[in-house]
């Protein structure tokens, strides 16, 4: 077996470092849809903004099928085989998209870049690892590694903004594609042509199960996405949309039982409570890191600002992502229990919401909005460290990748649909109501002022924004109990359940 990285021995280590470094960029700035520049694609497709959220969505389903067969595929063929057509399809779809008007070939695109992107990240990884990590430290490498993937998707996002913004929507893509050629190239020219182990046949892989996961995630990503649009539950289309996806995922669950070669290993997974504690608290950080889509609508609307401008406050996620991977460096170096990290994370997002609902006026300058985003970058980095690490920790190699699809998907799929499914219902109720109340002082037998309905609109869009940032302020209450009660390893003095449990006899609890 060679040594895990692709790359040719003739080329020292720091060469190969750096061609790590350029092809993990790469491959993780490429996207089938770039988030920044949404309203962008949907004045292009001449469509509603949900077809593009149901695009986007649809590359995290890519990336989860790329991941839980990545070993299979690294055992069937050649590293250079695999980044090669990797790389080359991803050159291939990004012009397609570039060159078409049909949402369809967005959708379908978007779902083979996310596939054809994670196997290139997968080659590149665990060379990574192994260079940042030498000792398999996971703290210090998932530290390392989200400073790289936060700030540089800030830092991409601002960059494809301004491409859009100085020319027009398809620059991104034709920019991605060419540099997707150039790394292809450096393929040929650099990789080795050995194999990672014996011919694994593909004939064993679970495609059935593979075609009723697509399925259901596909219907559970159409009614999520365009719930608000087909209003709610009194759509057929919601309702049979959410009919098909519960059928798929039970058929998925029952087929899967009895096969004897499983390919994504699922209810095994479930059984790990670790696992199940860390998907729950990404999908409690989706619902709090929901309010950063109404920030934008607010920022638009309110402050007129454009998208290059909004990337660019978002780069002030990144100085609070570096600091947090050092704090985690720190705190990880000197054996800090995992739940105070996770306690701060949270605790991060609170004063984010908080200074929302304080600053929130009609007129700010970008200087005001620095803070909360900070706060967010900071949060964001801690948290994803400390729930990666301690979700992973003890779990073995034949389970990891199954476990990585399954918390990719809440964290990139259902947490943030779910989140924006439920504040765009609040968003709604809160803004109806708030008009509804402010009519009540306007004189009917008065023709209104010039720009009255205007200032009334822009007010309920603040008293929504200033509402949802207090909801979600006494949320982190509810989510700190959670954190309180959960052991993370070590029985604390500070654990309720915990301290139940040694004391059984006395309760007379638990006992046979």
């Amino acid at each position: 077996m060679y040594s895990n990285n692709p790359f040719s021995q003739k080329i020292n280590a720091v060469g190969r470092f750096i061609l790590i470094f350029i092809f993990l960029i790469s491959s993780i700035s490429i996207n089938g849809v770039y988030v920044n520049n949404v309203s962008d694609l949907s004045g292009a497709f001449g469509t509603y903004t949900e077809y593009i959220s149901f695009a986007n969505y649809m590359g995290t389903l890519g990336i989860c099928i790329g991941m839980s067969i990545i070993i299979r595929l690294k055992k069937r063929f050649k590293s250079k085989i695999i980044i090669i057509t990797s790389t080359s399809s991803l050159a291939i779809i990004s012009y397609i998209i570039a060159n078409t008007n049909q949402i369809e070939i967005l959708i379908i695109g978007s779902l083979l870049i996310g596939f054809f992107k994670i196997l290139v990240m997968g080659e590149m990884v665990f060379p990574l690892m192994a260079a940042l990590a030498p000792t398999g430290d996971k703290g210090k490498f998932y530290s390392l590694l989200y400073i790289v993937v936060l700030g540089l998707g800030q830092i991409t996002a601002y960059f494809f903004s301004s491409l859009v913004f100085n020319g027009t929507w398809q620059s991104p893509y034709l920019f991605m594609s060419g540099v997707m050629m150039i790394l292809t190239l450096l393929t040929f020219l650099t990789t080795h042509n050995n194999r990672f182990s014996f011919k694994f046949p593909l004939y064993q892989i679970d495609y059935w199960s593979y075609l009723l996961l697509i399925i259901g995630y596909t219907a559970l990503n159409l009614a999520l996405t365009f719930m608000k649009q087909q209003y709610w539950f009194h759509s057929s289309i919601i309702r049979y949309s959410l009919a098909v996806a519960f059928c798929s995922i039970f058929g998925f669950l029952y087929l899967h039982k009895s096969k004897k070669r499983k390919t994504i290993d699922y209810l095994s997974i479930f059984k790990n409570p670790d696992i199940v504690h860390g998907t729950i608290l990404l999908f409690f950080l989706g619902l709090l890191i929901g309010i950063s889509s109404l920030l934008t609508q607010y920022t638009g609307a309110i402050l007129g600002y454009n998208n290059l401008t909004n990337a660019q406050l978002n780069l002030w996620m990144v100085p609070g992502a570096v600091i947090a991977g050092i704090g985690c460096l720190i705190a990880f170096k000197f054996q800090c229990h995992i739940k105070y990290l996770v306690w701060f994370g949270f605790g991060v997002f609170f004063l984010e919401n908080i200074s929302i609902y304080f600053i929130i006026q009609a007129q700010m300058d970008t200087d005001t909005l620095r803070i909360p985003i900070f706060f967010r970058g900071l949060g964001t980095s801690i948290l994803y460290t400390s729930i990666w690490y301690y979700s992973f920790k003890k779990i073995g190699p034949d389970q990891l990748f199954s476990a990585l699809s399954i918390m990719i998907v809440v964290r990139n799929f259902l947490s943030p649909a779910v989140a924006s499914t439920i504040l765009s219902w609040l968003s709604f109720q809160i803004q109806s109501q708030s008009q509804t109340d402010m009519s009540v002082y306007i004189d009917l037998g008065q023709n209104y002022l010039p720009g009255q309905s205007i200032i009334q609109s822009k007010e309920s869009l603040m008293s929504m924004l200033k509402i949802i940032a207090g909801i979600l302020c006494w949320l982190t209450i509810p989510i700190f109990i959670f954190i309180s009660n959960y052991h993370y390893g070590r029985l604390s003095s500070y654990n309720f359940l915990s301290k139940i449990y040694r004391k059984r006899k006395k309760y007379k609890l638990f006992n046979n």
